[in-house]
């Protein structure tokens, strides 16, 4: 165990306390953004975690995890709160950052953890000096162009084709409750194996994740709990410009109006309705013009948070889209719920709903 002060604070604190990948250090590189050209520093491997049950939103399934090196930011040259992250899908404590703890499980593990803070470093910090040797190294340049794992190049398959137990089809098919046909429709797979490397690094991490195709060119992978020990829940091609296009536009421009949402699954959830995300709660101008160009209407159907978070996310959504003369309207969800997470029935009523009140008239079929 690398980290036993903070694993015996954190038992003092929650009790029960799993370990994952134990003795397995934290792996960090420095790399140039694709995107805004700066040179970041990117977790390659989270190495060792504990796993505890969220206190923020009650999961009881010790989906709350903690990386041994939590509460080291400046030794690490990483931050904390992105060491931290609650896999329950309706959980958002680790995604507010306000400074009330209440629903920011971040702010309230530092405050529960202060007086071991101490005494969780001692120890550890020899291990973090010696396996970061990599993230002072020459800043990698990841390469643009990785693949999307095709089932012809024999790197993956499709969720139907895997076992009922295995992980993957356990998250489409029961946290998710999607059909596997859903993602066949879509172009998403499972990727079984990828052997890329360039620049003397290894991208063989990105297997074992959910593949989807995204217009420009882009694809995102999107990880499996219980299969992918470290990297972000979705990663992105490198060098896509994700912010320059809509999700599901094929699908839905045949309709008067517009349901918009945050993510690709979200867009899943309503195959049957005209769909579109813009991969987040805001979106650019490029978005905001090619959504004006084929509809006039827009439900704004974004995750719940996005209506009550400290930068109006929702709202100026809805203004970016009136300033290109779209009519808009909020459709709200319940608490802690997204898209994904309802069914049609309910969807098209609260859509309904919503269009009622803003006295604007939806015709229910396309075009």
């Amino acid at each position: 165990m690398l980290n036993k002060a903070l694993y015996a604070a954190l038992e003092s604190i929650f009790g029960k306390v799993l370990i994952a990948n134990e003795n397995q250090a934290i792996q960090l590189v420095k790399r140039r953004d694709p995107v805004d050209g700066k040179i970041k520093t990117w977790k390659i491997s989270g190495g060792e975690q504990y796993h505890v049950n969220c206190p923020m939103c009650g999961d009881q399934r010790y989906r709350l995890y903690i990386n041994y090196a939590y509460g080291m930011d400046a030794e690490v040259g990483y931050p904390s709160s992105k060491l931290v992250k609650c896999q329950n899908e309706s959980c958002e404590s680790a995604t507010d950052r306000s400074s009330d703890f209440k629903g920011n499980v971040v702010v309230y593990l530092t405050q529960q953890l202060r007086r071991y803070h101490a005494g969780c470093k001692r120890g550890v910090l020899p291990s973090i000096t010696a396996m970061n040797r990599a993230a002072d190294s020459a800043v990698i340049e990841t390469p643009p162009d990785l693949p999307f794992p095709s089932i012809e190049r024999g790197w993956g398959t499709s969720i139907g084709t895997l076992g009922e137990y295995h992980p993957a089809r356990q998250y489409i098919c029961g946290t998710r409750r999607f059909e596997p046909s859903i993602l066949d429709a879509w172009g998403a797979i499972f990727c079984t194996a990828y052997p890329v490397e360039e620049n003397g690094k290894s991208y063989h991490w990105l297997k074992d994740r959910i593949f989807i195709p995204c217009p420009g060119g882009g694809w995102q992978a999107r990880a499996v709990d219980g299969l992918n020990a470290f990297g972000p829940k979705y990663y992105n091609k490198p060098a896509w410009q994700k912010n320059n296009v809509i999700y599901g536009m094929t699908n839905a421009q045949h309709w008067s109006f517009a349901i918009l949402v945050e993510g690709v699954t979200d867009v899943w959830r309503i195959s049957s309705m005209p769909g579109i995300c813009c991969f987040g709660k805001r979106i650019s101008e490029t978005q905001a013009g090619m959504i004006s160009k084929t509809w006039d209407t827009v439900a704004i159907m974004l995750d719940d948070d996005a209506f009550r978070d400290k930068d109006n996310s929702a709202m100026k959504t809805m203004a970016s889209l009136r300033r290109y003369g779209v009519q808009t309207f909020p459709v709200s969800l319940p608490h802690g719920m997204d898209p994904a997470d309802c069914d049609d029935v309910f969807i098209r009523e609260r859509i309904q709903a919503g269009a009622d009140k803003a006295h604007l008239l939806l015709r229910w079929d396309s075009q």
